[in-house]
């Protein structure tokens, strides 16, 4: 129970981190005083996060190998990395990770395939496509307008309400075309292949260690013992099995 309790608010704590990334990443180029404050109390909240983890990290380079985007996001956010911002949105990933042990289901569909990889790269390309045509786009004066040009392409909707005028938009238009195409075609293989896979059960036990594996790195002691235990009880059923199969094939040949 108190394990639940604990997992619980690590998933709401990284779902308001995400949530908090996606608003500093569509603020980067207001020049709004208050906004300004905001995302230097969104940028503390990161680098806050980053240094508590690393000092209770048990070892300090497996920290910073296992989360450089976390690092880069940390970074000062004054002119010269802005776009480092653009690194928060991996956050997404640790989000995924304590969400599974909710929706089982779900986080599976995304695995298949590696479809969760290809939406998260999906994301920071429609990102770096706002940002790019924001740029260098004579008729994309915002970067929310260049953002959601970079959505309706992806998309494929297309509703033509601002369209690339340059070499540099429409090359960057055709890469979001053909991303939005593949997304398509991944979404429905991996659907299909999760279903399929599906209609043959795992036993329960095999599907609770599955999702305790996924989050070995976070697992007490005493729930690492647990695990244990229930492996050499399956090892003991095996040999069992085993045994009286060999017996059953005996007593007919015998017979």
């Amino acid at each position: 129970m108190e394990q639940n309790t604990k997992t619980r608010i690590a998933l709401i704590y990284e779902l308001i981190l995400v949530i908090l990334a996606f608003l500093s990443v569509f603020l980067i180029f207001s020049e709004n005083v208050v906004v300004r404050y905001l995302d230097k109390i969104v940028w503390a909240l990161f680098f806050a996060d980053v240094v508590i983890r690393f000092i209770l990290a048990k070892n300090k380079w497996t920290f910073v190998k296992k989360n450089p985007f976390d690092i880069i996001a940390a970074i000062p956010l004054d002119a010269i990395f802005q776009t480092a911002r653009i690194a928060r949105l991996f956050r997404i990933l640790r989000l995924f990770a304590i969400s599974n042990n909710y929706f089982p289901k779900f986080f599976k569909i995304l695995k298949t395939n590696y479809l969760d990889r290809v939406l998260i790269v999906a994301v920071l390309m429609i990102v770096t496509g706002g940002t790019v045509v924001t740029f260098t786009e004579p008729n994309i004066n915002t970067f929310s307008d260049g953002l959601w040009w970079a959505i309706v392409t992806t998309t494929t909707v297309g509703y033509g309400d601002i369209s690339p005028d340059t070499i540099s938009g429409r090359v960057v238009a055709v890469i979001l075309m053909f991303i939005g195409i593949g997304i398509i075609g991944m979404l429905t293989s991996s659907i299909t292949t999760f279903f399929i896979r599906d209609q043959k059960k795992e036993h329960p036990t095999v599907e609770f260690l599955h999702r305790q594996l996924n989050r070995i790195d976070e697992l007490s002691p005493s729930e690492l013992n647990h695990i244990i235990a229930i492996l050499k009880e399956y090892k003991k059923e095996a040999i069992h099995g085993k045994e009286d199969m060999e017996r059953k094939s005996s007593d007919i040949r015998n017979n």
